[in-house]
């Protein structure tokens, strides 16, 4: 009945606004579809399903919380593409507790730079809130956003700066899902060979963390995003 109300050629794509199925490959709209998007953050234990479905995943699959974290991936990577070229040593990814959107950036991580990861874990509700990525001699680059909104970048031996990061909506994950239709090997990856370095890693509380100078406090973050603002306005009446 589904293909007889298609366009021929036309791509299908198959989302699922709740907490879709385990196997999305093998459900019955989805073995129509091109691209399936499922969104684990849906899921009553929103981590678990995406644990739960990541030995089923397949490249024509793709979780929203994937889509959600793109600004993170590509300000990490630009970061990283700027001198000093050292390798990184341990990288911390903190958030709430129940984001696969965390999980799947420290899996990105850990895939990408073969380095420990430690998740950290602050208040539910707030997605990702920053991740820091350690060289040796105490060198690190850390990406912080306090307010669900703005960030700041830090780097060692750099002044700070302040980027826009608010989080994405639904509307938006969809949206630039959409713009590809070609299988999403990048994801496919990280889900299949990053996801099982994560999932038995170090965990730690948010507090304990700043404690310990491993990230910086909220309270500091929220200062120095602030401060970067101002710089910036500075710079642009200067400029």
């Amino acid at each position: 009945m589904v293909l007889a109300l298609l366009l021929a050629d036309t791509p299908v794509v198959a989302w699922w606004p709740g907490d879709g199925p385990v196997e999305p490959a093998e459900d019955r709209i989805g073995a129509l579809a091109k691209r399936r998007l499922v969104d684990a953050s849906q899921a009553p234990d929103p981590v678990q399903r995406l644990y739960d479905r990541a030995p089923h995943d397949t490249p024509a699959d793709t979780d929203l919380g994937w889509a959600r974290i793109t600004r993170w991936r590509a300000l990490l990577a630009a970061a990283l593409d700027t001198a000093p070229y050292e390798q990184v040593t341990e990288a911390l990814v903190a958030g709430s507790p129940e984001s696969p959107s965390n999980e799947l950036l420290a899996a990105w991580l850990a895939l990408k730079l073969k380095c420990p990861v430690t998740l950290v874990h602050t208040p539910a509700g707030e997605g990702v809130v920053t991740v820091k990525l350690m060289r040796k001699d105490d060198r690190h680059i850390e990406l912080m956003r306090p307010d669900g909104v703005n960030a700041v970048l830090s780097q060692s031996g750099r002044p700070d700066r302040r980027v826009e990061l608010a989080r994405r909506d639904d509307r938006a994950a969809i949206a630039e899902e959409l713009r590809r239709l070609d299988p999403d090997e990048v994801y496919h990856e990280v889900v299949s060979k990053g996801l099982p370095q994560v999932i038995d890693g170090d965990r730690t509380e948010a507090k304990d963390a700043a404690e310990a100078g491993l990230i910086t406090s909220r309270a500091e973050a929220e200062r120095r995003t602030g401060r970067a603002a101002g710089q910036g306005k500075e710079a642009g009446r200067e400029g």
